[in-house]
């Protein structure tokens, strides 16, 4: 190759890079809006580099209602002394705001259980963590529109005990 036809193809080849270059920086200039607080808004997503530190602080949140301070029994729960275990949940029991609620037996119910099972209801016992005795108040509603259902052709009910293992506090 002569001399000449090397740089004839090195400046078609800056030429074309120049032309990609520009085109991008049109089709992007385009796209991308303005943002104060990064460098813009390409498709909805703030491009590097963004802004940490606001331009003014923020706002504290608006308060309507009167918040109720969380307590320590309505997040652990109350207990007892037990000469076996050490410490055990008391029965009957409803916390500070109402979040922590143990029946009869001190599992974690908001109906109490009788002591002996009735005819055609199993007992099922459910020992565990967090999950098990349900601290989400929907799924304790769900749980007792599906003790209330009926089972099957013989219409036995179930009935669940949950209490949660305790650990040292």
């Amino acid at each position: 190759m002569r001399f000449r036809e090397v740089v004839r193809r090195a400046v078609l080849a800056l030429g074309a890079a120049v032309v990609m270059l520009v085109a991008l920086e049109g089709l992007l200039r385009g796209f991308v809006i303005p943002s104060p607080r990064s460098a813009g808004r390409l498709f909805g997503s703030e491009l590097p580099p963004v802004r940490l530190i606001p331009a003014e602080p923020p706002r504290p949140p608006r308060r309507d209602t009167q918040v109720k301070r969380v307590r320590y029994d309505d997040l652990n729960g109350i207990v007892r002394d037990d000469p076996v275990l050490g410490y055990a949940p008391r029965e009957d029991t409803i916390s500070t705001n109402g979040w922590w609620q143990s029946n009869n037996l001190g599992a974690r119910d908001r109906h109490d259980t009788a002591p002996t099972v009735a005819p055609g209801t199993r007992r099922v016992l459910v020992f565990g963590d967090s999950s098990s005795v349900n601290d989400d108040p929907q799924a304790h509603e769900q749980d007792d529109a599906a003790e209330r259902a009926e089972d099957g052709p013989e219409e036995r009910r179930s009935s669940a005990v949950r209490t949660r293992v305790l650990a040292p506090p």
